[in-house]
This record gives C-alpha cells, structure tokens and sequence, in this order.
C-alpha cells in the first residue's frame, strides 16, 4: 500500500501535518497486513455506520440504490466478514459519505448545516475512539464548521472533507479494534425493525442522568432524599410514617409497583459518595425504617439554601420601631450614656418659656458630636405617656456640621400635645441626653378624615378621602397593622401616599405598585399643618394568571437525519404557601423555525385550575422544564407528573411551617428555589426517557409582579433554551396576566 494518496492538500487544509499524516499512513500499512489477526469490532461499526448512511440516503429522499445503500444490518456485517472485505470498508464508507454531501449540494438541502452536523458527528466519533485528531478540523463546534463551508468556494469541497474524515475513523477503528460508538445515530437494528423506530435516545445511566440533573441545581437536594428515604422504607414494608414521609407516600403509589422498585434500583446503583453528596447532612444517617420528621425536612431545607449562598434579596423597607422605642426610653431615663455622645446645648427658635417649636416649622439645634454624614443622623421625638417617654416620630437633619443641625418637624405620628417633649440626637449610633423643649400647634388647621372611599383597592388604583381642611400641598403616611409577616414579607411595612387636593373637603390619591398587601391606617397632612386623624385602609392582593402561548426551535438538534424534533414541557409551580406541578403531552415536527402554539389544555400554567386566577400575596415562583421526548412511553410521563403533582401542593402547604424556622427568613427566597428545584429534578428522575434541553426558574415578589404589570395588565416574556448544536435550543413565550 503506497502513503501518496494521504500526501494530498484536502487532508493538509484539514489540519493534518506531515507527522500526523505518517502516522495515518502507518496506520493504514498496519492493517493492510494484519486485519485477518484482528476481531471483527470495526465490521460492527461498518455496518452500524452503512445503516446511518442510508438512513440520511431515505431522509434525504437522494434514491441512491444497490447492495452498497441497505438498511440491512446483517447483510452488511456478514458481507465485511468474508475474506479481505474489511479492508475495502474504509473506501465504502468514504465514498457514501461523499455521495450523500454531494446530493445536498445539488439538491439545494442547506448542505452547509448538514456538513457541520456531520462534522461534529465525527469529531465526536474520533473522541469516543480515543482518537486524538487534530483541530480546527476535528472539532465539536458547530458553528466554526458551519460557517466555514458558506465561504466562497469551501462548500463545493465539503464532500471531500467529510468522505477523508469517514475513511480515517474506519481505519482507525480497524486498527485499534474500535466499534459503533454512541454517535452512529441509527443503533445495532435488525431489518424488520428499520422504519418503525423514531429518533433513538441512548439511555442514560443512573449516574449519567443524575449528572444531568445537576443542570438544574448543583448540591444536596432534600425532595430527592426525602423521596427516596420513603420509597425505600415502603419497599420495606415500613409503618409509622411521618407526616413529610406521608406526603412523599402519596406521590409514591402513583407509579406502579415494578416503577417503585427500578426507582430504588436506579438510586442505589449510584455510587455511595454521589447518594452523600445528593443528601443534606441532617438527613444522611436515616436507616430505611428511621422516621424523617418535618423538623428535620425543614432543617435540611434551611441547611441546603444556606448551601447555596445565595439570599433573596429584598427592596429596602421600614421596620417597626420596637427596638427603638426601648433604646429610646431607655436614654430619656439618662442611661447608657457614651462619651462622645452628642449633646444639645441649645435650641432654636425660643419662646418666652424657652425653646418652643411648632408643628410643621424649621428649628436648629446647636452642641457637638453632631457628626457630618446626615445620613447617620437622626432626630426622634420623645413624649411622655402613662409616666414614660416614648418614641412618636424621627426627623433627619437638612443641612448638619458636627456642631451644628436644622431640620423640620414632620413626621409620622408627630402632633402637638399637652404632654411633655423631649428631643434626643442620634449620630453613628450614639445617643444624646434628652433635651425639652414645648411642642405646639402648627398654625394652619389640621385635616380631618370622615371617610374613605372604597375602603379596600387593589395596587395602582384611585382612593377618595372626605373631610376637612384639606389644605394644599397635602402628605399621607400609610402605616402597617396586623399583617402577617413570611420569610418573605417584613413585617411592619411603611409608606408614603401623594394625594392629589380636590377642594377643601376631598382629595384623592393612588395606591403605589410597590407595596404589599394587607391592612393599613394612615393620616394626612397640610403644610404646616399638624397630622390628621388616623382611617383604616386594606390593600388587597392583586390576582394573576401565567400562560406560556407557544414554542420556537431555534436550532434543532444535530445531526437531523434521524427525523425531526418531539417536546414535553414541565413546570413546577409555588405561590405564596400553595405549590403544584404540571406537563404537557407530546408535541412533535419541530425543525428549524418550527413555530408551536400550546393548546388551550396545555397554556396556563398558574393558576392550578385553568378558569380561575391565581391570588398573590407574598411571592410566585415557577421553573420550566424542558425535555425532548423520543422513545419513551407518553403514559409513564403522565403518571410521573401526576406523582410530583401529589407531593407539590403538601409541600407547598409545609411552607409556613418551614418559615417559622428563624434561620429560614435569611434565606427565604432560597428555600423556594430549593423546594421547586428538588421537585423538577424528582420529575425528571422519575422519568428518565426524555432529554433534558434545559431548566430556568423566575421568582417575583407580590410588589414586583405589581411593578411588573403596572403600565400594561399583560406582561410578555421568553425563556431561553440554548444548547449546543448537538442538542437543539429552543424558545418558550409566556404572558402574566393581571386581573
């Protein structure tokens, strides 16, 4: 056998150097001599790879015929057997290859992305044989190879291209003794199967797929363990269940008794560190008849979202002053005095009693140790009630020196009386000494609330005040009461109203976008007017439905011979305290630019019930799950999203338990993540034929979805599935509608 015809420039623009082409020639002069010595492992991949190629020869409908384009598997292998055949395979195969390119050229049949899948295909092919062929050539990047073949003059080469790749794997297979690897997208078939299988989906390995889940979230998942601790103990003809361990039971004897026991088969075939690792710690020394308490569920959530290190992050708030009023009283009784506490040495303006300050009007306070960041100074009111002072508003100061302050005296709460006042200056949380001064009046009359009108609205909408005195320009002070607080939602929330003067005995203003629900009292107040009277208020939840419209294939996955793309879309969903899951069926024909609408079945995801809406007080969170479907049973999908939609809403109802934990408001919004993350992984788990083309998760607070929606009722939005060429990517398009 001569090394000319690997001495060529198609092999030397493909990235080959003279070394790597003498060792390809050495290669091919080795087998030549010895193939009878060698076992038949390269006939199976010969075979394996004559049935791919007629398989694309039947996709792109080319109609090349002959003993040469069969789908018959044991024809060809039994044909390689005989005599010196095996080593003619490498030319076959080049030669088809060459064909095949060569008719998508002429056929119009976007040669380019065909030339980059099969390029991929067999950079992939090259790695699972231990081959180490050099870029830019040998390369998985779809891209790089798509682009290169739509330069001038490069397409018209690619037959060539792809045909030497062909040849040089068959060789190396021959030579090192290599079979059909994974990436020969049509598998060891008999005949009689040929036409009737879909795209084949090399299953996963347990380890495999649990690797794959980790594309959800990494770290220790609690659903997961929770789950599998249960099924183990049921297997095992376990009693006394807990009450985390009824709920997981009751998702549980949804599958099938064999389902149950491949589960717990698949579970422990993984290795002892990789079932560690996937357990909290809390959890890990449960022995299968051991009963997991909600407590200890609750603790390995808290210690999974701390975990992760990453905080929900909340937009800045006002708290209640209970710890201030205690500092506060505390300090007028003169106690825990500091040095370099600031001190008040005099006041203005002055009366004839001494200082005397109206409501609604400028003053100056004169001493040292004021500070000079005003941001870090305070002035609070204090006024005497039932023998002790207490806090009743807190001013900033409006231009400051360290011995020297002006402010004005409105604030929340803040109203002349007959009680005695005091004033305290705080600066980088040091206190002063209690300071007296008369509080008065402010000189225009205070208004005065009758009525409200409504007396409950909804975020964004119009409320009517009647009553006196409704002087211009006029502030209100919303002022939290009763709400319940979560892990979420502080408790003790603040703020501000603008309303709007419409004569001297109506105004009317709107409730901001970003705030919480719940009740309220509030007061007005004209300029230099003291505060009115307090009205309660309630500022109901607003409602939502969430409906995901349709599907794009951006980029179907390669290589496409196989036939087109089939998905199943899962969501697992949390609101407030309530949680559900739900899936799709199967939609299937997707190529490039497939464009899908969901059916009307299939759409809205939040609320759980279709015809209704979806109350959110606290927060909604959901994570969309996608999957490409090919072999797997559409049934066992089902049975497996109905066994995650019994765990969820039990879950989900936990939450307020979980909550009362007081580590878990640190990590609030972690936690939910953590709930809906470990319950989409427990859905692919349990269903292991789809391929996963990714997760995202979105998570609003009630204030954000507010926001959200504010300047339209419907808010449009994508999730995004990008993989690589060898996957498909994908966009989903939802809406969130406000009621």
């Amino acid at each position: 056998m001569s090394c000319n015809r690997f001495n060529n420039p198609v092999l030397k623009k493909m990235g080959f150097n003279i070394s790597v082409i003498s060792v390809i020639c050495l290669i091919s002069i080795a087998w030549a001599g010895t193939v009878q010595a060698l076992s038949l492992e390269a006939c199976k991949r010969y075979a394996s790879e004559s049935v791919r190629q007629n398989e694309q020869n039947k996709a792109l409908k080319a109609g090349f015929t002959g003993p040469a384009w069969s789908s018959n598997y044991d024809s060809h292998f039994n044909w390689c057997k005989q005599g010196n055949n095996l080593t003619t395979t490498p030319g076959h195969l080049a030669n088809r290859e060459k064909a095949l390119q060569a008719f998508a050229i002429k056929s119009e049949l976007n040669a380019p992305k065909r030339y980059a899948n099969e390029a991929v295909r067999q950079y992939k092919e090259s790695q699972f044989m231990g081959a180490e062929f050099p870029p830019p050539v040998w390369s998985d990047n779809y891209r790089e190879h798509y682009n290169w073949s739509r330069r001038p003059n490069n397409l018209v080469t690619t037959p060539d291209h792809l045909a030497n790749r062909e040849r040089v794997l068959q060789e190396y297979a021959i030579t090192y003794n290599k079979g059909p690897s994974k990436y020969t997208t049509v598998p060891v078939v008999k005949m009689a199967e040929i036409g009737t299988r879909k795209k084949n989906l090399n299953r996963l390995s347990p380890i495999q797929h649990f690797e794959q889940l980790q594309q959800i979230s990494k770290g220790p998942d609690p659903v997961i363990a929770a789950f599998m601790h249960t099924l183990q103990k049921h297997l095992a003809g376990g009693s006394n269940y807990s009450q985390i361990e009824q709920i997981m039971l009751k998702g549980i004897k949804e599958l099938s008794q064999v389902r149950q026991k491949q589960l717990l088969n698949k579970w422990h075939s993984l290795p002892t560190h990789v079932r560690l690792a996937a357990t909290p710690k809390s959890i890990q020394n449960l022995s299968p008849h051991s009963r997991l308490e909600m407590s200890a569920f609750t603790d390995s959530l808290v210690e999974t979202a701390a975990f992760s290190g990453k905080v929900k992050e909340m937009k800045p708030i006002l708290l209640n002053n209970s710890a201030l009023n205690s500092n506060l009283s505390a300090l007028s009784a003169n106690q825990n005095l500091v040095s370099n506490a600031p001190q008040v040495t005099d006041f203005a303006p002055r009366g004839p009693d001494g200082p005397f300050l109206r409501i609604g009007e400028s003053f100056t306070l004169f001493g040292v140790n004021f500070g000079t960041d005003a941001r870090k100074t305070k002035i609070h009111f204090m006024q005497k009630e039932n023998g002790k002072y207490i806090h009743v508003g807190t001013v900033y100061p409006q231009s400051l020196k360290n011995t020297k302050l002006s402010s004005t005296a409105i604030a929340p709460g803040l109203y002349a009386s007959n009680r005695a006042t005091r004033i305290i200056v705080e600066a980088d949380g040091k206190f002063s000494a209690p300071y007296p001064i008369t509080l008065a009046a402010a000189l225009k009359p205070t208004p005065k609330i009758v009525s409200v009108e409504p007396g409950a609205q909804l975020p964004g909408n119009m409320v009517l005040v009647t009553g006196e005195n409704m002087g211009s320009p006029l502030y209100g002070f919303m002022e939290a009461m009763d709400q319940k607080a979560s892990a979420y939602r502080p408790k003790g929330i603040n703020f501000n109203i603008n309303p709007t003067v419409l004569n001297s005995t109506q105004c009317e203003f709107i409730i901001p976008q970003n705030v919480w629900s719940g009740n309220y009292k509030f007061n007005l107040k004209a300029d230099n007017s003291g505060y009115s009277n307090y009205k309660t208020f309630k500022v109901l939840p607003a409602q939502y439905r969430v409906e995901f419209t349709k599907m794009k294939c951006r980029d179907e996955q390669n290589p496409e011979a196989g036939g087109s793309d089939e998905l199943v879309t899962a969501w697992v969903i949390i609101a407030d305290n309530l949680a559900w899951a739900k899936g799709t069926g199967e939609y299937g024909g997707f190529d490039d630019n497939t464009v899908k609408n969901y059916s009307a079945e299939d759409s809205t995801i939040v609320p759980a019930e279709v015809k209704a809406w979806q109350t959110v007080e606290d927060f909604l969170y959901f994570r969309t799950t996608l999957y490409e479907w090919d072999d797997g049973d559409i049934n066992a999908w089902s049975k497996g999203v109905k066994t995650v939609g019994e765990i969820a809403p039990a879950v989900g109802s936990a939450l307020g338990a979980i909550f009362s934990n007081p580590e878990a408001g640190k990590v609030a919004g972690e936690i939910v993540k953590v709930i809906g993350d470990g319950l989409s992984k427990l859905l692919s788990w349990i269903n292991n034929d789809p391929d996963l083309l990714g997760s995202e998760a979105r998570t609003w607070t009630a204030p954000e979805l507010q926001e959200l929606t504010s300047k339209s009722i419907v808010y449009t939005d994508r999730q995004l599935f990008l993989n690589d060429g060898d996957t498909g990517s994908y966009s989903l398009d939802f809406r969130i509608v406000r009621k």
